[in-house]
């Protein structure tokens, strides 16, 4: 028996055992995919006779799960059975005897590379009583409810998981008792105006508020005057949110379109291509479903006439209309999205045709609905108040 007592030795004998074997049978807590041994899987896939992974407090990530998904013969261990899926071993199959490491690491990058782990590893030979019972042990594990693995079933893993990282670093970073009774956001949105002024000033991104506001009013001050095509390339950039060195304002906040290439091209070349879309939400008054779909109708019109995507995506349609008409509509974009839809009680998927959904369901609301005079101190914020949102959904 060998005693493998720290990550590197544990990583270095798997993958050695791996290349030698036959066949390998393994069941572990959790998997994860941006290691060595995730690499050796990858490229023999056909070695792996038997495998169990477990997706409690989805630590397991959503890249193995999509790249193990169909595979015959790995299962993925549903998270509501009654008890938490913990083992950590691995039966390698070699020509003439089984090698077996057990013990405290899953087959994950902090167990591979820093965790403090303990497993042992040893030999027997093929008729060996003990590692067939342990077979046995492995094989015992496919009457747990299995997980049904679809595109739906992974898009919702992965945003459960993606949120689960999000709290666990508020807990981690948390210093005070009375900071960690508010880890969890308030959520609510059926609030008066005064609930929403306050909950929008206390954004805990500093200076946020202010510049938020900032960008919002130098946006309206252009776009009241001139379309977009008619704005210089800098003005542009700035109703985008793209990275301008020489800018004054943040125009990354609600939505920053810089990621997207093509956006970044039609801003500099194609200006007409957005700003005949947004021609069609008027810069003041009512605002109808049909100036709605007239804007979705010409931006994929336009988008397909110049050979780009045909639809392009919700989070640029969004931050073109929050930022045409804050008092209107929010942005939506994967920061602020899972928040947002959890606090509306909205469970449908983020695209065009469900975006106005959202928008009613904002509008019933009793911030919303509330009249501000010009001679109030909240008037500012009343008037972009729907954009306004996203400083209280947003998470960095």
């Amino acid at each position: 028996m060998e005693i493998l007592d720290n990550p590197t030795l544990i990583r270095k004998k798997l993958i050695a055992l791996f290349t030698q074997c036959e066949r390998l049978f393994f069941a572990v807590a959790w998997a994860t995919h941006n290691h060595d041994l995730f690499k050796s899987l990858e490229k023999h896939p056909d070695r792996i006779a038997l495998g169990f992974v477990g997706l409690h407090f989805y630590q397991t990530s959503p890249e193995f799960i999509e790249h193990f998904s169909n595979h015959k013969n790995i299962n993925f261990v549903d998270p509501t059975n009654n008890a938490v899926f913990h083992p950590k071993v691995y039966v390698f199959e070699l020509e003439n005897k089984y090698a077996v490491i057990i013990g405290s690491a899953n087959m994950t990058t902090g167990a591979l590379t820093k965790n403090h782990e303990l497993c042992t590893l040893w030999y027997a030979e093929k008729n060996d009583q003990t590692v067939k019972s342990l077979m046995q042990s492995i094989r015992s594990f496919s009457t747990l409810k299995l997980a049904k693995i679809d595109n739906e079933w992974l898009e919702l893993y992965t945003q459960k998981a993606n949120a689960h990282k999000r709290a666990m670093r508020k807990i981690s970073s948390t210093k005070t008792t009375s900071a960690a009774a508010n880890i969890l956001p308030d959520l609510n949105i059926n609030i008066d105006w005064k609930s929403f002024s306050t909950k929008v000033r206390n954004d805990k991104y500093e200076n946020s508020f202010e510049e938020r506001l900032a960008l919002l009013d130098e946006c309206q001050t252009l776009l009241t005057h001139k379309s977009l095509s008619d704005m210089t390339y800098s003005e542009r950039r700035l109703i985008a949110g793209l990275k301008d060195k020489d800018a004054t304002l943040n125009s990354g906040w609600f939505g920053s379109l810089e990621p997207n290439g093509i956006v970044k091209q039609i801003i500099k070349s194609y200006p007409k291509i957005f700003s005949d879309a947004l021609d069609q939400i008027p810069i003041s008054g009512a605002i109808t479903k049909d100036h709605y779909d007239r804007f979705i109708k010409v931006f994929e019109k336009r988008f397909g006439e110049e050979a780009f995507a045909r639809h392009p995506s919700i989070v640029s349609l969004t931050r073109f209309l929050c930022i045409k008409r804050p008092d209107f509509f929010v942005s939506i974009n994967k920061k602020n999205f899972e928040q947002l839809s959890e606090a509306l009680n909205f469970k449908k998927k983020r695209t065009s045709e469900s975006y106005w959904e959202i928008i009613m369901l904002i509008h019933q609301q009793p911030w919303f609905t509330t009249v501000i005079k010009k001679s109030d101190s909240d008037y500012f914020l009343w008037k972009y108040r729907v954009a306004m949102l996203d400083a209280i959904y947003y998470e960095h």
